[in-house]
């Protein structure tokens, strides 16, 4: 987004602001560290001999964090073309394949899949015969056996033994599921052994649903822990990005220069005469020569690279002044082969807590964001269609699905960050407790210099935004939606959005998917009277009351409102249906207390008389006293300062 497209001063989109508020905002960012990397050619300075015979430069060897990272190594310095390193990331992902396939089959066969195949025949109809029979032989009566399967459904998913039903119908079907466990277990082992349909539907199932091994797992399995070990292994597809050599020609040495720049700088200078050879540390620059840089205006002017080290933000911005007044009294320049990196961290950023779905969105560079837009409703759409087909009659699937989708979105956004890296637009690459940041680069000090500020600014606080979840929170939120297609708030895909984004935790996934369910179901049914006499727990909220909502039993929504109604005693023309909102929260079951847990019947009555005028529900005093304050407001004729709350007797 350009300029003149902010209009507040916090406004955030995409974090492109103007610098006024990127200023402002990231400076509420303490303890915000960048570097700089970047190249530039010095008149007259020493440069690499071409006769002098180059070789692999393994001081720059790094640990491999995952494939991403491998691809990111091995395209340093432009070492091999973009088909090269596809070809490189096919073969890591073929073998990284092939080995998670074995390593889930071992799983399977070790104690994994007999449990799988007990669960998944167990739900099958199949299976359910078992319990139909066992409760036959119990001797159940068709209304005993109605209670249990009810009693049965509502335990699915629970995952805690005080949540379970306390019903008779589910003590009932624990009793049936008990007796039928011999004889379904004894036709398991046969299906195990016969491997036919049930076996392999149940392993279909759970691979789909299983967590892929993880890939760093698979590099120390094969081999690969260091990227000197993937040159070895693969040789033959890419070359090793760092070169070194010790001839060095040119009127200004190496030394000149470092010593001529750490006095405009201010700061300690390190120099080697060798690309990557100079001493790192986390107060010196580096100034060493760049053999890749060979696109000089004069063959006598030599590239070099200058390192900083991390500094806090103000400090890197006044040495960025520092090097362009050098720069231009020195007579340095870049142009289209130079480039610049910044390294930016922020407090609390690690490998995992990272948000690239939010990095990407928030970042607002355009190839990115429109990879990642492209990629994640390729993928989104197909996640979705299952979930439509699976949520009906089965949330905890809905839920695994889910899980995946946010699994897998975040893979989308990392691999759209990562596939950014071109001379136009800006990618990212992590690395060790910071994010490297591509700029444009190119003829920095001339064309891009009034953007690196900016650039900047920008960086820091989109990745300080990706790692601490409540910021930014609603305009993540309304940018996933876009991306997502979200219809409305009551689809399944805003469920995810918010799951994905954060605002809903995993906790509450199962609940908000059953309260979709529910509607769906609800909504499926006539308005008046229902012939199947089922009938749910509802919440129902009103305008005008400070504690303006209440559960009710009822069998559709415009029946919970006129509960509602009833409970607070007041006359339709108080609120339309419109007005109010009735969620379902979940079916009654059959000798469930009809009053809610928790909650206390009082009464409101006039002091001076002792008349009792209403009662209700509630599950404190304090919001009993509230509830019936604003019941007393709704009438004209009584004084809220003469009625008093007691409990019901």
């Amino acid at each position: 987004m350009r300029a003149n497209q902010f209009t507040k001063p916090q406004q955030l989109d995409e974090v492109a602001m103007n610098p006024n508020s990127l200023r402002q905002l990231a400076s509420r960012i303490p303890g915000a560290m960048a570097g700089l990397e970047f190249e530039m050619y010095v008149p007259n300075a020493a440069q690499a001999d071409s006769d002098y015979d180059e070789e692999n430069d393994y001081d720059a060897d790094e640990t491999a964090q995952d494939i991403d990272d491998i691809i990111r190594f091995f395209g340093e310095n432009d070492a091999n073309n973009s088909r090269d390193l596809d070809r490189l990331r096919d073969r890591l992902y073929e073998k990284y394949d092939e080995w998670s396939q074995d390593e889930q089959d071992a799983e399977w066969d070790n104690g994994v899949g007999k449990e799988e195949l007990l669960t998944y025949y167990s739900n099958s109809e199949a299976g359910k015969a078992y319990i139909d029979q066992a409760m036959n032989d119990l001797g159940f009566t068709a209304q005993e056996k109605d209670e249990a399967k009810e009693g049965g459904e509502a335990a699915e998913g629970v995952t805690s033994s005080k949540d379970l039903p306390k019903t008779v119908g589910y003590q009932n079907w624990v009793k049936a599921v008990t007796a039928a466990e011999p004889a379904i277990e004894e036709k398991v082992d046969e299906l195990w052994d016969e491997k036919g349909d049930e076996y392999y539907a149940a392993h279909e199932q759970w691979r789909e649903n299983a967590e892929s091994p993880h890939v760093q797992a698979f590099l120390r399995d094969n081999d690969l822990r260091t990227m000197s070990a993937v040159e070895e292994q693969y040789d033959n597809l890419v070359n090793w990005p760092y070169r070194t050599n010790g001839s060095i020609s040119g009127g200004k040495s190496i030394e000149d220069v470092a010593a001529e720049f750490k006095k405009i700088i201010g700061r300690n200078v390190n120099y080697s005469d060798n690309y990557h050879g100079g001493k790192r540390d986390d107060r010196s620059y580096v100034v060493e020569p760049d053999g890749s840089l060979d696109q000089p205006s004069e063959p006598e002017d030599g590239g070099i690279e200058f390192i900083s080290p991390p500094l806090p933000l103000d400090q890197m911005l006044g040495d960025l002044k520092k090097v362009q007044a050098w720069a231009e009294s020195s007579g340095c320049y870049t142009n289209e082969s130079t480039g610049l990196h910044i390294n930016v961290s922020v407090p609390g950023i690690t490998s995992t807590s990272i948000d690239y779905v939010k990095l990407a969105i928030l970042l607002g560079d355009k190839y990115v964001l429109e990879q990642f837009e492209r990629a994640g409703n390729t993928f989104c759409k197909s996640a979705i269609d299952a979930i439509k087909s699976r949520a009906k009659q089965h949330p905890e699937e809905s839920i695994s699905i889910l899980n995946q989708m946010r699994s897998g979105l975040n893979a989308l956004a990392s691999k759209a960050i990562h596939s950014g890296a071109t001379s136009k637009y800006t990618s990212i690459n992590t690395k060790e407790g910071y994010i490297e940041f591509r700029s444009p680069g190119g003829d920095w000090l001339d064309e891009h210099f009034d953007k690196i500020e900016s650039t900047l600014l920008r960086t820091v606080v989109a990745l300080d935004a990706a790692v601490h979840p409540e910021k930014y929170r609603k305009e993540y939120l309304t940018k996933l939606y876009k991306i997502l297609q979200v219809q409305s708030e009551g689809d399944t895909m805003s469920i995810f959005a918010k799951y994905a984004a954060g605002e809903l935790p995993k906790d509450q996934l199962k609940g908000a998917i059953q309260q979709i369910q529910l509607q769906r179901e609800i909504t499926r049914k006539p308005k008046t009277g229902e012939q199947d006499g089922t009938k749910y727990w509802f919440l129902v909220t009103a305008p005008g009351l400070s504690a303006g909502k209440i559960e009710v039993l009822a069998a559709t929504p415009e029946q919970a409102k006129i509960e509602a109604r009833n409970s607070w005693g007041v006359r339709d023309n108080h609120f339309t249906d419109d007005q109010m909102i009735a969620k379902p929260i979940r079916k009654y079951v059959v000798d469930e207390p009809t009053q809610p847990t928790g909650e206390i019947m009082w009464d409101v009555y006039d002091m001076n008389t002792n008349q009792t005028l209403h009662t209700f529900a509630a599950p404190t005093r304090m919001l009993a006293f509230d509830k019936g304050v604003a019941w007393a407001r709704m009438d004209p004729t009584l004084n809220p300062r003469n009625l008093r709350i007691r409990e019901h007797e």
